[in-house]
């Protein structure tokens, strides 16, 4: 085996002070914009979590459909109600989490 260690290397062909170079460029970014130093690596922006009163009410409103179809409609009704607010809910959960152009 040779001594060569140009294909082991993330970077073939830079020195070892570009290499030092370009990871202290890479902190850099990371600690002035987060989300871009993401978007970068993983290719996708990360979306902030709602918080927990944002998930509450939206799961309240969610109840007061369901019981308002439950009364409205009957239980056939109320199950397809369900069954439609969490096929949406898996759909937009998808949709964000697929990379961007």
């Amino acid at each position: 085996m040779s001594g060569n260690n140009e294909f082991r290397s993330p970077e073939p062909g830079l020195s070892d002070a570009e290499r030092r170079q370009l990871a202290e460029l890479e902190r850099g970014l990371a600690a002035d914009d987060p989300a871009l130093a993401d978007a970068l690596v993983w290719g996708v922006l990360r979306q902030d979590r709602p918080d927990r009163v944002t998930k509450a009410f939206v799961a309240a409103v969610g109840l007061v459909i369901l019981l308002f179809a439950l009364v409205v409609g009957g239980p056939g009704a109320a199950a397809f109600t369900a069954v439609a607010v969490l096929g949406a809910a898996r759909v937009s959960t998808m949709m964000r989490e697929q990379p961007g152009p």
